[in-house]
C-alpha cells in the first residue's frame, strides 16, 4: 500500500504541474479515503473530438493540420515536463465550448520518464499509432 500511495502522490503532483497549461484541466484536489485514491480536476464544458471525427467523413487538409498543430502544442508542454500521456485519442481531447480550444484530458496512464526514455516512449507511441501490429514485431538478427 505504501508503494501505491507513493505512486499516487507522484501522479497527483505531476497533474498539478501539468494543470498550469490552459489546455489541460487543473488539479483541484487529491486525497485518499478508505484505501481508495481520488483525484478531482477542473470540469471542461465541451464535447469530445471524437464527435467531430466521423468515420465516413474526411477532414479538409487545413482543418486536420490545425487540429494536429493545436494538440501538438499541448503535448510539447507535457513532454517538456518529461511526461508521456500514453492514451492520446479523440475521446481524450475535448473541444471546450467557451473558446473552441482543444483540451487534453485523462492523464490516468501518465508516465514520467528521463529525457532519453522520453524519446523511446514517443517513438513507440507513434509506431503503435501508425503501424499495423504485425509490422511491430522485432526479431533478433
Amino acid at each position: 500500500m505504501q508503494t501505491a500511495r507513493r505512486l499516487f502522490k507522484t501522479e497527483a503532483e505531476t497533474l498539478e504541474t501539468l494543470g498550469e497549461h490552459p489546455q489541460i484541466p487543473r488539479l483541484l484536489a487529491y486525497f485518499e479515503e478508505k484505501d481508495e485514491f481520488y483525484i478531482v480536476q477542473e470540469f471542461i464544458d465541451g464535447h469530445p473530438l471524437s464527435d467531430e471525427l466521423l468515420p465516413d467523413r474526411r477532414l479538409p487538409s487545413a482543418q486536420a493540420i490545425g487540429l494536429v498543430s493545436e494538440i501538438l502544442e499541448v503535448l510539447e508542454f507535457v513532454h517538456d515536463h518529461n511526461v508521456v500521456h500514453r492514451d492520446i485519442k479523440p475521446s481524450n481531447i475535448i473541444r471546450r465550448h467557451q473558446d473552441n480550444k482543444l483540451v487534453l484530458i485523462d492523464f490516468g496512464a501518465v508516465k514520467q520518464v528521463t529525457a532519453g526514455g522520453l524519446m523511446v516512449a514517443l517513438l513507440r507511441s507513434v509506431l503503435r499509432a501508425i503501424c499495423p501490429p504485425n509490422k511491430l514485431k522485432v526479431s533478433p538478427i
